[in-house]
């Protein structure tokens, strides 16, 4: 993030970690405050896994796209958290990819819908966002196409996100984005 094509330090990285020690460096406030993990490639296939294990009640991705690498870095962990303990399972996205067609997407939704596992395309507004909610209290805001893509392993910063848990920060993102999906008139 921090280089530019040529392998050259960008200004704004220069002035973001300028401000980050400045930040620092600021006396910590009595105010509230909230857990936040910095996520790099690597980390994003364990938050699924965890995010499998520790779902209690629902799990919700959004990606930008939706291709094959999708099923086993989504959906067949989902596919467990709902049967296992009747997790209530929601992936949206925005488009196919690669050699994934509409139609492909359509006959993967039905498959694992029957499964307990809703796949749905999001068509308006455009939908780019890319999220891994849990619960009520845990969220990822990440690069990541999670239905489209494996993390890469190897580059460390090809991906990266935040991982936030505060009290209803996902619950509220949530709602955010169905109000959204359907307002009301």
């Amino acid at each position: 993030m921090s280089l530019g094509p040529r392998g050259v330090w960008h200004d704004w990285a220069v002035e973001f970690t300028v401000l980050a020690r400045a930040i620092e460096r600021l006396p910590r406030g009595n105010g509230r405050t909230t857990s936040m993990q910095l996520l790099k490639s690597p980390d994003h296939a364990a938050l699924v896994l965890r995010a499998r294990d520790e779902a209690r009640r629902r799990i919700v991705v959004t990606s930008h796209r939706i291709g094959l690498a999708g099923r086993p870095m989504v959906v067949i962990p989902a596919l467990a958290a709902a049967k296992a303990k009747r997790v209530a399972v929601e992936l949206y996205y925005g488009r196919p990819t690669g050699v994934l067609s509409g139609v492909d997407a359509a006959r993967l939704a039905a498959e694992f819908q029957r499964e307990g596992v809703n796949i749905k395309p999001v068509h308006n507004p455009r939908l780019h966002a890319k999220v891994l909610a849990w619960g009520d209290d845990t969220l990822a805001i990440t690069s990541q196409n999670w239905l489209s893509a494996d993390p890469a392993e190897g580059a460390l910063r090809r991906e990266i996100g935040v991982l936030i848990q505060s009290n209803k920060v996902a619950d509220y993102l949530l709602r955010r984005f169905e109000h959204v999906r359907h307002p009301i008139s």
